[in-house]
């Protein structure tokens, strides 16, 4: 069994993940918290340019919030695209919600 010591322990590199740890990590330079990002994938050490299909619809407030982290600046410009209308099915009764 591995041990952590850290003041800060973050679950799960997905994108809340990622930004919660970032988030903490930059805000931890002024009280000198240790923060940890635990997965259970391997991390990876360089950027890759490959295709990723997961879709996430990210509010304007969350940019910004992106923004102040550095990480929007890497987000590649071809694959964001606004939203104009959002079909959102449920698993009962294979109900169907329509925002237009």
């Amino acid at each position: 069994m591995c041990s952590i010591d850290a003041d800060i322990i973050v679950v799960g590199a997905g994108l809340v993940g990622m930004a919660a740890a970032i988030s903490f990590a930059k805000q931890s330079t002024d009280k000198s918290y240790r923060v940890v990002l635990i997965d259970q994938k391997s991390p990876t050490t360089t950027l890759t340019t490959a295709f990723d299909s997961r879709i996430y619809a990210i509010s304007p407030s969350t940019v910004n919030w992106f923004k102040k982290l550095g990480v929007w600046q890497i987000v590649d410009a071809s694959r964001i695209n606004p939203i104009k209308a959002m079909h959102i099915f449920g698993d009962a009764n294979n109900s169907e919600l329509k925002l237009l």
